[in-house]
């Protein structure tokens, strides 16, 4: 089965990074990369979202829009400026994952993130709803586990 993924980022080379990742790992996921913030036309399985668009964080805005039109979309955002608050607001708009840009291991964390939903997409019967289900209850607990780490780490300082 094919599916498709927006790639949204106003840096070209971090599209361009993001998708080499993406085409090695699944071949089967067509890529379509887009600069423009307010360009969310078509439909996708999969939106990987920048935060920042010319210095003004727009990931939450985007993913309230997405997840409003797309509901059993994967929605992950990346940043080079992640705090718990904005990690708060990204899951509270409704995203699925985020990444760190400044932490090149965090990479491998969106690629498990997108394999995860694949894979629950696959096994999932059509129509339903249970394996996505599941698969969005571990990413949320796994999100809770980092946020509380951030909570320490910041508290600590």
């Amino acid at each position: 089965m094919t599916y498709r993924a927006l790639l949204l980022d106003d840096d070209p080379w971090a599209l361009r990074l993001l998708e080499s990742h993406l085409n090695h790992r699944f071949p089967e996921l067509e890529l379509e990369l887009r600069q423009d913030p307010d360009d969310l036309s078509g439909s996708f399985d999969v939106y990987l979202l920048d935060n920042e668009f010319h210095h003004r964080a727009r990931a939450i805005e985007l993913a309230r829009r997405i997840r409003a039109e797309h509901p059993e979309a994967l929605v992950v955002a990346f940043s080079a400026t992640l705090s718990a608050s904005t990690l708060r607001a990204l899951i509270n708009a409704g995203c699925n994952g985020a990444c760190d840009k400044s932490d090149p291991g965090e990479m491998e964390q969106v690629l498990e993130i997108v394999g995860s939903f694949l894979k629950a997409q696959e096994a999932r019967p059509s129509g339903g709803l249970r394996g996505a289900i599941s698969e969005i209850r571990s990413l949320l607990r796994e999100w809770n586990r980092r946020l509380d780490i951030a909570e320490v780490a910041e508290g600590a300082k």
